[in-house]
C-alpha cells in the first residue's frame, strides 16, 4: 500500500506525520519504506539516515535503489539529498508522470506500506508521488488559509486519480477557536477526516532534534500515542 503525505503548503507537520505514521506502522510489525522525496530531507535528517550508498534520486532515474535500515525495527528508507532538486527538471523533460510508480513496483511485495514524504509543493515530484500512491493523506493546521489551498490539492488528486484516505488536523488547540471552526468546515465538506487530531507538543521537536520518531525517543507522549492512534485507522481503512 503507497500513502503520499502531501500539502503544497510548508510548516503543517508533513515530514512528522511521514515520519512517525511509517514508526507507528513499523512498530504494530509491518514492513514500512519511508521515502523522502524533499530535496531538503528533512525526514532523512530526523532518522539519521547517510544516504552515502545512493538515495532517492537513483530510484527516479531507474537505477536500482541502496534501501536503508533505520533505528527502528521493520522501517526501512530511501533518503533524500540536495541533488534531488534536479529532478524537478528531469521529470518535466521526460513528461513520464508513472517513472516512480514503476520504479517502485520491485520493491512492493517487501513491504506492507510505502509512504512517501512529499515536497511543499504541487510540482513534478509530487505529481510523480501522487500517481505512485494508492492514497493520499492531507496534515493541514487550522486556519482558513489552510482551507483555501486544500481546494486546489483536492483538483490535483482528482486529476492524478489519488484517493484522498483522510485529512489529519495538525497542532490542534480545542481550546481556540479557529481549531474548531476548521474542524466544522471540514466535517461539513464531506471530506474524509481523520478522527485523531494531532496536537502541538515540544517532545516532536525533541525527537527530531535526537535523529528519532516520536515513537522510539518518547513512545509515552502523548503526541506518540496519537500517532499510534492514527497507524490504526490507516490500517482500518487501507489495508
Amino acid at each position: 500500500m503507497n500513502i503520499a503525505i502531501t500539502n503544497q503548503k510548508g510548516g503543517v507537520g508533513k515530514t512528522t506525520t511521514a515520519v512517525n505514521l511509517a514508526a507507528a506502522l513499523a512498530e504494530r510489525g509491518l514492513q514500512t519504506l519511508l521515502l523522502d522525496l524533499d530535496s531538503q530531507a528533512n525526514a532523512t535528517a530526523n532518522l539519521q539516515v547517510p544516504a552515502d550508498q545512493g538515495s532517492v534520486r537513483e530510484l527516479i532515474g531507474g537505477e536500482r535503489p541502496h534501501i536503508y535500515a533505520t533505528g527502528t525495527p521493520n522501517l526501512s528508507m530511501i533518503p533524500a539529498t540536495v541533488d534531488l532538486a534536479g529532478a524537478e527538471t528531469y521529470l518535466a523533460k521526460s513528461a513520464d508522470a508513472e517513472i516512480l510508480k514503476r520504479a517502485l513496483e520491485p520493491l512492493e511485495k517487501r513491504f506492507d506500506y510505502v509512504i512517501f514524504d512529499c515536497p511543499p509543493a504541487l510540482g513534478q515530484l509530487t505529481i510523480a508521488a501522487l500517481v505512485a500512491a494508492d492514497y493520499a493523506i492531507v496534515p493541514m493546521e487550522a486556519g482558513i488559509w489552510e482551507m483555501q489551498g486544500l481546494v486546489r490539492l483536492m483538483e490535483v488528486l482528482e486529476r492524478t486519480d489519488t484517493k484522498l484516505l483522510g485529512i489529519l488536523l495538525t497542532r490542534y488547540d480545542k481550546r481556540l477557536g479557529i481549531s474548531a471552526d476548521t474542524h466544522n468546515q471540514l466535517t461539513k465538506s464531506e471530506l474524509p477526516l481523520f478522527n485523531v487530531k494531532i496536537s502541538e507538543r515540544v517532545a516532536a521537536k525533541y525527537a527530531a532534534i535526537a535523529g528519532q520518531s516520536i515513537i522510539a525517543h518518547n513512545p509515552t507522549s502523548d503526541i506518540a500515542q496519537q500517532y499510534r492512534l492514527l497507524a490504526k485507522e490507516v490500517v482500518k481503512y487501507a489495508p
